[in-house]
C-alpha cells in the first residue's frame, strides 16, 4: 500500500521552547495559581509560588517518566498533586484534586517557536493529499489545549492530534499509535511516524507497525545499536524528499 498518512511528535520535532527558561516560566505560573486555589481553600502556604511550581512540574514529570518506563500508562495526575502538595505543605485540603491538576493549566504556545522547515514543508504535504496527524506525549490536555492548539499556526495543517493524558496511554506504547490511526482511518502500512525520541517515537511506531523516522536536528549518536529507524533526517527538507521520491512509499 503508498503512504496515507504522517504522524508527527510535537516538541523538539515541530516547534521548541524560544526561551530556554520557558520550561521554569510555566511552572512559576502553575504554582502561582496553586497558591491562589490552596489560599482560597484556607490552607497557609509555606512555600513561595515559585517553589512550589517547581516542586509540582518535578514532581509531576518524576511520575509520569516512571510510568513512562514501565507501563506507559500516564499516572494519576490529580493524586500525585495532592501528595506532592501534602508532603511539601504538610497538609493538603479536601478537595477534587483532578479539577485542581487542570487548573494549573498555562498556555505554552507564546514561548514556543516553530522550526523554520516545518510550515513549508506541512503544506507540501498537505497538498499532496496526506493525511496529517500529531501524537504528543503531555502532561495536560484537554480542551483547554485543544483550544490552545486550534490557535497555533500549525493546527490548520493537520487533520488530528492525539494527546497522551486525554486518551490514556504514552508513547511508545502501540495503542496511541492505533488510536491516531483509527481515528484517521488508515493502517499501520500506510503511517509513517516523525518524532525526535528514538525510545518513544521511533521504537513506538516500529511497535505498532509504521514507517519510523527520526528526526535528528542536533546531529546526536544513535547510542541504541537495536533502535533501527527506517529513516534518519534532520530537517523536514530531507522528509519531503524521501516521501515525495521514495516509490517504495
Amino acid at each position: 500500500m503508498k503512504l496515507r498518512a504522517i504522524f508527527f511528535d510535537l516538541d523538539k520535532t515541530l516547534w521548541t521552547f524560544s526561551d530556554p527558561d520557558g520550561r521554569q516560566k510555566i511552572y512559576a505560573l502553575q504554582g502561582q495559581k496553586l497558591v491562589e486555589i490552596l489560599e482560597k481553600h484556607g490552607v497557609s502556604v509555606r512555600w513561595d509560588p515559585v517553589f512550589m511550581g517547581s516542586v509540582v512540574g518535578n514532581g509531576i514529570w518524576s511520575a509520569e517518566r516512571a510510568e513512562y518506563y514501565s507501563t506507559a500508562i500516564p499516572p494519576r495526575y490529580g493524586e500525585i498533586l495532592r501528595k506532592i502538595v501534602e508532603f511539601w505543605n504538610g497538609e493538603a485540603p479536601n478537595v477534587d484534586w483532578d479539577e485542581v491538576y487542570r487548573a494549573l493549566y498555562v498556555e505554552e504556545a507564546p514561548l514556543k517557536t516553530v522550526y523554520p522547515d516545518v510550515l513549508p514543508a506541512l503544506a507540501r504535504l498537505k497538498e499532496s493529499g496526506l493525511k496529517l496527524g500529531v501524537i504528543s506525549n503531555r502532561t495536560m490536555g484537554g480542551e483547554p489545549f485543544l483550544r490552545e492548539w486550534r490557535n497555533t499556526e500549525l493546527a490548520k495543517y493537520f487533520d488530528d492530534i492525539v494527546v497522551s493524558c486525554d486518551v490514556g496511554y504514552m508513547k511508545p506504547h502501540p495503542e496511541i499509535f492505533r488510536i491516531a490511526m483509527r481515528r484517521l482511518e488508515v493502517e499501520p502500512e500506510e503511517s509513517m511516524m516523525v518524532g525526535d525520541l528514538l525510545r518513544a517515537d521511533v521504537i513506538g511506531a516500529k511497535w505498532a507497525g509504521l514507517t519510523a523516522v527520526w528526526i535528528n536536528r542536533e546531529g546526536q549518536e544513535n547510542n541504541y545499536p537495536s533502535v533501527k529507524p527506517d529513516f534518519e533526517i534532520k530537517d523536514f527538507g530531507e522528509l519531503l524528499r524521501i516521501v515525495m521520491e521514495d516509490e517504495s512509499l
